[in-house]
């Protein structure tokens, strides 16, 4: 029997798994959770996921007159950039205080 991780069971990869029986959702349960994430942020997540797979599309916009074609892309690594950005200017105008989102 095959693997329900392709490419080996590391912390991270649940969204990499292969379902195909009971027994593969059997294999993922008896996972501790916390292995089952990279990490806890959504922005140590996304950047996770933009090292992993840079190119990828993160968020796809679709044409308000054509739902089949996309309008705009944003990839992992454009994504991770925003969101780090984003974040750095709330911490710069917070001054001293914690900025809380």
């Amino acid at each position: 029997m095959s693997s329900v991780w392709p490419e080996g069971r590391r912390r991270g990869t649940v969204a990499r798994v292969r379902v195909a029986s009971i027994a593969d959702v059997r294999a993922i349960e008896r996972t501790p959770y916390l292995e089952l994430l990279p990490t806890w942020s959504i922005l140590a997540m996304i950047e996770h996921a933009a090292a992993e797979t840079p190119g990828k599309s993160a968020i796809v916009e679709v044409d308000k007159d054509e739902p089949t074609r996309a309008a705009r892309r944003l990839t992992y690594a454009e994504l991770a950039a925003v969101v780090r950005a984003t974040a750095n200017r709330l911490s710069a105008v917070s001054g001293t205080t914690r900025p809380v989102v």
